[in-house]
């Protein structure tokens, strides 16, 4: 966002002296103090430049330069209000409520678990392990759950191992390549993550609500709607830290539907 050079002086003065936030949080936290709302929008004009930095390391910069940036040029001035992007009176904080609300009431819920691939689990081999382990997303029960996390998740091949007597080791799937001839292991079984694409796909021109509990940002959701990169897991919170945007709205990278989160 963009802010006269007074209002950049007078948020220096205020600035704490051992800052426990970065600067940004801070500016949202203190903005919301005084009962206003930072908006965001769904392609800033704006780009983190600086490759050096506490917080900044090259697979941050690598995300950075992946990230799209609005070449629109600017038809705005001091002179006067600004109407180059509509009537925005729909983002005060009484309409935008009253409207999230009616969407929130009226359109049709889906769970984080539509959101993934469409597949079936295929028992490959019991008692066996992966030749090559890839991720482990932590305790799962259901099979077919652990097999449309494996389809989805960038760096999984089609196998992965699941052991039904201790759902506690985890749903691992194996690297590209290295499931078969792994060793032996009486508890662990080895299955083949199956897609089925005949399974329509979400409405791209419908909009869905996903409610969602924070454990499954980031297996579920995340790499669904394009919060995590290919290839980029770990380089930010894996969350939306909804202290700072109460609710999201994202599209649907496979299908392109709309989604509030």
């Amino acid at each position: 966002f963009l802010l006269p050079r007074s209002a950049w002086l007078v948020l220096r003065e205020m600035w704490p002296d051992l800052p426990t936030m970065g600067w940004d949080y801070w500016m949202r936290v203190a903005f919301q103090e005084k009962g206003k709302e930072c908006v965001i929008p769904e392609v800033p004009r704006t780009h983190h430049a600086s490759v050096k930095g506490s917080s900044v390391g090259q697979k941050q910069i690598a995300m950075f330069e992946r990230l799209a940036m609005s070449r629109k040029p600017s038809l705005c001035d001091a002179s006067g209000p600004c109407q180059q992007f509509g009537d925005l009176t729909y983002l005060v904080n009484s309409e935008y409520d009253r409207r999230v609300r009616n969407v929130v009431q009226t359109a049709e819920r889906v769970s984080p678990l539509d959101l993934l691939k469409p597949t079936s689990a295929k028992l490959v081999a019991r008692g066996f392990e992966c030749r090559a382990q890839g991720y482990s997303f932590g305790a799962v029960k259901e099979v077919e759950v652990c097999a449309r996390l494996v389809a989805s998740w960038f760096g999984c091949g089609k196998h992965f191992m699941l052991t039904p007597q201790q759902p506690a080791w985890g749903c691992r799937c194996c690297k590209p390549g290295h499931g078969l001839g792994g060793p032996t292991h009486s508890s662990w079984n080895l299955y083949e993550a199956v897609v089925n694409r005949s399974r329509p796909e979400l409405d791209r021109n419908k909009l869905y609500v996903v409610p969602y509990e924070r454990r499954q940002w980031k297996h579920y959701i995340a790499e669904a709607v394009g919060h995590i990169p290919p290839g980029l897991q770990n380089v930010i919170p894996p969350d939306i830290r909804t202290d700072h945007f109460g609710t999201l709205f994202a599209k649907h990278r496979l299908s392109r539907a709309p989604l509030l989160l």
